[in-house]
This record gives structure tokens, C-alpha cells and sequence, in this order.
């Protein structure tokens, strides 16, 4: 199968093995698109993978897939994301937010905030986005589901 292709890819010459890697990086995440807007189709037909004998989504990417369970999961919650906003399916395509960053965003974006909380999160590395939607250890508490903004401290407070 691809057994060489560590052999394959040390024989591209140095000019080439950068813009290599980006048309690679490209290729993976339209892939990566594709398959999280067809497991957002196969996820409102569940009647599909139990037919073959899968209890769930989650049996299905696991076992049929051979996608890890952090792999099943992740790519499970960001396709339910995607299905209630599905321009987040450019914004992946580009590169602009990642799988984390959507699942980590998910359950905090509304219709209401979605577009401003996604322009907020692009290019954004995970402990930014921690630090967007609370989650960081030295954040305060918050309400679930709120996206709260910079914390500003009085002068004198901790």
C-alpha cells in the first residue's frame, strides 16, 4: 500500500517539499469537510447505519470508519455544529477555525452570535479559544451557554 511513502516523500527536492505540504494541508481539509457534511446527512438517517447493524453514529465512525473515539467524537459534535450553521463549513475548508475550535465553540454559539463569535475565533489557537468562551482555569464562573467578553478588573481587585 504506501508503505514508501516516507521513501517518496524524502525524494521531493527541498524547493518543492514546502508548497507540497500546503496543497497537502488543503486537500486534508476540504476531505475533512466532506466528510463532516456527509456524516451531518448520514447522522438524519439513522435508520442507514442501523441497517447495518450500528446502534449509533458513534458505533458507526468507530467501527465502520475506524475513526478513533476522540476522532468519532470530535468530528460527531462539529457536523451537529455544522448542520445548525453551516458557514462554518468554509471557515473549516480555509482553515480559518479548526475541528477544535468548533467543537470547543459549538454549544455556545446562537443564531444571535454565531457570525460575530466565529470572526472572533479565527486563526485563534486552542488556549485563545479557552479564553473565548470561558473555559480557561483562571476565568470566572459564567452562565452555561454564555460567551462572555474580556473580564475587566476595578482598579484594587485582584
Amino acid at each position: 500500500m504506501k508503505t514508501n511513502i516516507l521513501a517518496t516523500a524524502d525524494a521531493v527536492p527541498d524547493r518543492d517539499l514546502l508548497a507540497r505540504l500546503e496543497m497537502l494541508a488543503v486537500r486534508e481539509r476540504e476531505s475533512l469537510v466532506d466528510v463532516v457534511a456527509h456524516l451531518a446527512t448520514l447522522d438524519r438517517r439513522p435508520a442507514l447505519y442501523a441497517a447495518r447493524g450500528f446502534g449509533s453514529l458513534f458505533s458507526y465512525c468507530t467501527q465502520a470508519l475506524r475513526l478513533s473515539e476522540d476522532a468519532a467524537c470530535t468530528r460527531i459534535d462539529v457536523t451537529r455544529t455544522c448542520r445548525r450553521f453551516p458557514v462554518i463549513l468554509d471557515s473549516l475548508a480555509s482553515g480559518e477555525v479548526t475541528l477544535t475550535t468548533v467543537r470547543l465553540l459549538g454549544r455556545h454559539l446562537t443564531p444571535e452570535n454565531h457570525q460575530s463569535v466565529l470572526a472572533r475565533a479565527k486563526g485563534q489557537t486552542r488556549q485563545q479559544i479557552d479564553m473565548l468562551v470561558g473555559a480557561a482555569p483562571d476565568r470566572p464562573a459564567h452562565r452555561p451557554g454564555a460567551l462572555p467578553g474580556p473580564v475587566h478588573h476595578r482598579s484594587g481587585d485582584p
